[in-house]
Order: structure tokens, then C-alpha cells, then sequence
């Protein structure tokens, strides 16, 4: 292993799995709020309340969906403990996606950009969703597909990430 691949494993173990994605949407909100004056829409009417109201809402379901669907297999929502999941849950919206509540995170955070009427929002989810697929999802994914094995890589194969056919 040289130097790069040791560095990348270092940080990955450092920092895989360890801030809750709650928080990380919470921070996200802030910067969105924080540099909503930096990239301003000229796109102010009140059809972007709509909009951003169907975002808003979009995320909330998805996000409801996936924990409902959690809930109901009784296996742990718990994203920085993937290894305590009891059931592989690929029924309701996790027919669609493997990570409905990411998947929410982002559209209520793009919601949020469009309320507050600026672009720097699609930046942060850019940043967020990057650092979700390194830091969140593909840890997961290896505890998942160890723990389930050819269960899992079968789901993955079905079902996308994000949304529709596996990657």
C-alpha cells in the first residue's frame, strides 16, 4: 500500500461513520442561511415558495417513508451503527432507493435554498451528497454486505443508490 492509499484508508476510518447525518444537515441549513446573499436567485416570485414547498414536502415524505419502512422490519435507524441492522429492508420506498432518508435530506435542503430564494443551497447539497457517498453510504454499504451478503449485493444490483437502477 503506498503512501496515498494508506492516507485515503486513514481518513476514511477516521472519519466513516462517525458524525451523525442529522447534524450534517443541520450544518448544511446554516451554510445555505449563512451564504444565501453570496449567490442570490433572480428567480423571486412566489411560485419559488411553491416550489420550494414541494421540495420541503418531498423530502419529509421520503425521509418518513424510509424510517416508516424501518420501523416496521423493527431494525435500527441508526446511521452510525450500521452493524446493528437485524433485517435487510428492501420493501416500500426502498424499492426505489437504498437511502431514502438522504435522499430527503437533500430535497428538504434544496427546499430550504429555494425559501430562501439563493444558489449557494445546490452547492452545499453538492458537498453534502459527496461527502455522504464517502463518509456515510459506502461504509455502510461494506458493513451491510458483509452482514447480509449475497442478499445485499443482489438489492444493490436492483436498486440505485440515490434513485431507480443499482449503482
Amino acid at each position: 500500500m503506498n503512501h496515498s492509499d494508506q492516507k485515503a484508508a486513514w481518513d476514511q476510518r477516521w472519519l466513516a461513520l462517525k458524525l451523525p447525518p442529522l447534524l450534517l444537515v443541520a450544518l448544511v441549513a446554516v451554510g445555505i442561511w449563512s451564504t444565501s446573499a453570496l449567490l442570490p436567485m433572480l428567480w423571486v416570485t412566489p411560485l419559488r415558495w411553491a416550489v420550494a414547498a414541494v421540495f420541503g414536502a418531498a423530502g419529509l415524505a421520503v425521509c418518513v417513508a424510509g424510517v416508516w419502512a424501518f420501523r416496521q422490519a423493527r431494525t435500527t435507524v441508526s446511521p452510525v451503527a450500521p452493524e446493528n441492522a437485524s433485517a435487510l429492508v428492501v420493501r416500500g420506498i426502498y424499492r426505489w432507493t437504498r437511502n431514502p432518508m438522504y435522499l430527503g435530506f437533500v430535497l428538504g435542503l434544496l427546499g430550504w435554498s429555494l425559501a430562501l430564494g439563493t444558489w449557494s443551497g445546490v452547492l452545499w447539497c453538492a458537498a453534502l451528497v459527496c461527502y455522504l457517498q464517502r463518509y456515510q453510504i459506502r461504509p455502510e454499504e461494506a458493513v451491510l454486505r458483509q452482514k447480509f451478503g449475497a442478499d445485499y449485493v443482489a438489492y444493490c444490483a436492483q436498486v440505485g443508490r440515490w434513485w431507480g437502477y443499482g449503482i
